[in-house]
């Protein structure tokens, strides 16, 4: 097997999946020409060919039935003079590399994913898969689905769909049937009438996203479809390594070493965002005397200001130190196996904040070194593998083990690890819906004020079990919270943002 996909070719933590066997699997991509000249069937079209060609080792061929169309360039990041298959070609085969080919449709098809409404022009010999969508709701369906009027061409809920019919050929490569009707509606009827009136001239606020690995990016290639103007300044200290490929929508097949910020840049590149990547962690940021952001932030950055922050990072230290520095309003972006989830998370009001119910796990240095050195070598590094380790990370703990007093950059690289945790399953759709879900969370509560954010339940979650559904939780505060619980950070927070 390909390890490019290692992060999804093991089974998933509910157990939904058995574990994958090298697979050979053929999808033709069949779009109604009427849907494929939109903004809304381009914009599924473009992330829905991504996703495909990243799932390795479990597809090899993704072929496209498009029309020749002129390419949109928000909906699809298509160069100059590009047409529509030419622009969804490029992105395929930059995706998927030497290992999954994207071309042209032949005459046979195992299965067809048919982006439009009506009846399917061609079908799949094993599975036929609808999808349909519009600026904020999604359609997926073994049956023919309707067409849906788009006034906004916004692209939430098309990149909620491409991720859906993705999910529904990924599980049924591996024997696990998934019939009926997904229908993802995204926002109420008087809030779209609101949203509506507001959009033309909207501008975004400034906003920080730190973590630009797979949510991160996805909620930035979601972002910048929607043409409306931003200030990101994007936080990382990570480089994309082989296993980023299934996911890592910013990533090239050979883009492998590359700073997630340096990718990030080029994503956003021709957008309405104006983007500032930070090579640097949180919360070093603050400190760093060569950080990137406008000048304009300087003032409220020297008063420890954060009015928006985007948390797309996947280790709860890292949650907890956003948490610390006191942000105005957070939306967190996460994915726990089959589910992606976008949430509002603030120190006040009806929701949790970013600390209530991730919590720091402990770990124990002497005890973790003493089993490392007690056995072979051999399973020692698959103890350090699992623990996520890399190369350059088995040899510095490895100089640790055998002089204590020499290895300072291997004792730190174990207590990183330790804490961190081992490597997660992560496939590319459940991570490109919740970059697309706190996108939206985050135009919508920009434009109807952050209460909009829990107005429904402070969480969202898109639940890829059986047929995938959205749920709306309500806060859970924990009065313990060592953050948002505590006396004096309540009392810090409501005197570092008094007046706004």
């Amino acid at each position: 097997m390909s390890t490019s996909g290692d992060r999804h070719l093991g089974p998933d933590p509910a157990g939904l999946l058995p574990s994958a066997a090298a697979g050979d699997g053929h999808v033709t991509v069949v779009a109604e020409p009427a849907f494929a000249a939109t903004f809304a069937g381009q914009a599924l079209l473009r992330m829905l060919v991504d996703l495909l060609a990243r799932q390795f080792s479990v597809l090899e061929r993704v072929e496209l039935d498009v029309p020749r169309l002129p390419a949109i360039s928000r909906a699809t990041g298509a160069v100059a003079g590009e047409d529509l298959e030419t622009a969804l070609l490029r992105v395929g085969s930059a995706a998927g590399g030497s290992e999954i080919s994207v071309t042209r449709a032949g005459s046979t098809a195992e299965h067809v994913i048919f982006v439009g409404p009506g009846s399917p022009s061609r079908a799949g010999a094993l599975s036929t898969i609808s999808a349909v969508a519009n600026s904020w709701l999604a359609t997926i369906s073994d049956d023919p689905v309707a067409a849906q009027v788009d006034l906004d061409e916004l692209p939430f809920g098309p990149h909620l769909a491409a991720a859906i019919a993705s999910d529904r050929l990924f599980r049924g490569l591996h024997g696990v049937g998934v019939t009926g009707t997904s229908h993802i509606e995204l926002l109420a009827a008087p809030e779209l009438a609101i949203i509506r009136e507001r959009l033309s001239g909207f501008r975004l606020p400034p906003c920080y996203v730190i973590g630009l690995g797979a949510v991160g990016a996805a909620f930035l290639l979601t972002l910048g479809a929607t043409g409306i103007p931003a200030t990101v300044v994007g936080l990382d200290p990570d480089d994309s390594d082989t296993t980023s490929r299934n996911r890592l929508l910013s990533m090239g097949y050979e883009q492998v070493g590359i700073p997630k910020p340096q990718l990030a840049a080029v994503l956003v590149k021709g957008t309405e965002l104006d983007f500032y990547p930070n090579e640097v962690a949180w919360p070093a940021y603050y400190g760093d005397p060569d950080r990137r952001r406008p000048k304009y932030l300087a003032a409220q950055e020297a008063k420890y200001r954060y009015e928006w922050v985007i948390s797309a990072v996947d280790k709860n230290l890292h949650r907890r130190n956003i948490a610390n520095i006191l942000p105005l309003h957070v939306l967190s972006g996460a994915t726990n196996g089959f589910v992606a989830q976008a949430a509002y998370m603030a120190m006040v009001g009806d929701c949790e904040c970013l600390a209530c119910n991730h919590p720091v796990p402990s770990f124990d240095l002497d005890a973790t070194r003493d089993g490392l050195a007690s056995v072979g070598a051999e399973e020692r590094v698959a103890q350090l593998r699992a623990m996520g380790a890399s190369d350059a990370d088995v040899v510095a703990i490895e100089t640790y083990l055998d002089d204590p007093a020499c290895g300072a950059i291997g004792e730190a690289t174990l207590r990183r690890l330790g804490v961190d945790g081992g490597v997660d399953w992560a496939v590319g759709f459940v991570s490109a819906a919740s970059g697309a879900l706190l996108a939206a969370q985050f135009v919508r509560a920009a434009i109807l004020g952050a209460e909009s954010g829990t107005s429904v339940g402070a969480e969202r979650r898109l639940i890829f079990w059986g047929t995938p559904e959205l749920i709306d939780s309500l806060a859970r505060r924990r009065t313990s919270c060592p953050v948002c619980g505590d006396v004096e950070r309540q009392q810090a927070f409501a005197t570092r943002w008094d007046g706004l």
